[in-house]
């Protein structure tokens, strides 16, 4: 049961809300008011026809037509408040309780057939013929076998027939396939004697596998013989190098002790200089000294000493 319609940017409807109540809805209007442009609208999400632009108004934007429904299931559990939407704009599909789906190739999403639970024959409008009076014999038929569900007896018939047959089929194929296989199998007497042949091969297999193990590890050992001989041959090169270089370290031995005793020699020569320079240095004072002492202490001078006068010593100085 229809609960309430939105309907936006449909033929003559900008934006219209209908709120439907149980039982009977009567809709009134003048003419060309939108009154059948609420059945297409309905229709429009009930069967995803039409399919082109055509119905979609003047105003632009999204055209949508949302339908708040509810249904009740197969074991009689009450759904209410179920909203479908058919949108077409940037988004050309079906909403069904806020899920997006598609409508691949035309066709209506199963979840909108199983909510909303209307078919063609609940929309009808001013201008259709009459409910099954212009309908032949066979179209007859087939509405109330739908609705009594005879359909799904014919079909649940005609897949049992098809199921029968691809059955049979199945089982002629099975037969042709077992005769070739016993024919096949004739040709395999001998699996036994291959299968000896086969363990008495794989036996062979294993042992050579052993003895190819075995090789490797032999050429590894000679490989091994080969790296020993040649160090030995250059320990042989080592030890005649060996007493080079001892005598090469007795030599630097000996030139480190000649090196301390000519450091100490150079230290010693350097000290002796040294010497030499401060004992100039002491004579050269000393003369001065003296120069000095008898310039102060002339002939006829009173020495402060033993209070004597000093007499002129004639004495050659170099």
């Amino acid at each position: 049961m229809i609960n309430e319609i939105t309907i936006s940017n449909f033929l003559s409807h900008e934006h219209t809300k209908l709120e439907f109540s149980p039982g009977v809805n009567i809709i009134v209007g003048p003419t060309d008011s939108g009154k059948s442009a609420i059945i297409k609208a309905i229709r429009w999400v009930v069967t995803n026809r039409p399919m082109g632009d055509g119905m979609r108004s003047r105003w632009g934007g999204e055209t949508c037509v949302e339908i708040e429904a509810t249904t009740v299931d197969e074991f009689n559990y009450v759904e209410d408040g179920i909203v479908v939407k058919r949108i077409k704009g940037k988004i050309n599909g079906y909403e069904v309780g806020g899920l997006a789906l598609n409508a691949i190739k035309g066709e209506v999403p199963d979840e909108v057939i199983k909510y909303l639970n209307l078919h063609d024959i609940n929309l009808q409008t001013q201008f259709d013929s009459h409910f099954l009076l212009s309908k032949s014999a066979g179209e007859v038929a087939k509405v109330f076998n739908e609705a009594a569900h005879l359909d799904q007896i014919d079909i649940a018939l005609q897949n049992i027939q098809k199921w029968t047959r691809d059955a049979q089929r199945n089982l002629e194929y099975n037969k042709e396939s077992l005769e070739t296989s016993q024919e096949r199998l004739k040709s395999y007497e001998s699996l036994d004697s291959i299968e000896r042949l086969l363990i008495s091969l794989e036996e062979k297999e294993k042992e050579r596998q052993r003895l190819s193990k075995e090789r490797q590890n032999i050429v590894k050992i000679c490989d091994s013989i080969k790296e020993v001989s040649k160090e030995l041959d250059e320990v042989g090169f080592l030890q005649e190098l060996e007493g080079v270089v001892t005598n090469t370290l007795k030599v630097i031995d000996k030139q480190k002790v000649l090196i301390k005793e000519f450091d100490k020699l150079t230290n010693l020569l350097d000290s002796i200089k040294s010497l030499q320079i401060s004992q100039d240095r002491i004579e050269k004072k000393l003369m001065e000294s003296e120069t000095e002492f008898h310039n102060e202490l002339s002939e006829g001078s009173i020495c402060p000493l033993c209070e004597q006068v000093i007499i002129a010593l004639q004495n050659d100085r170099k």
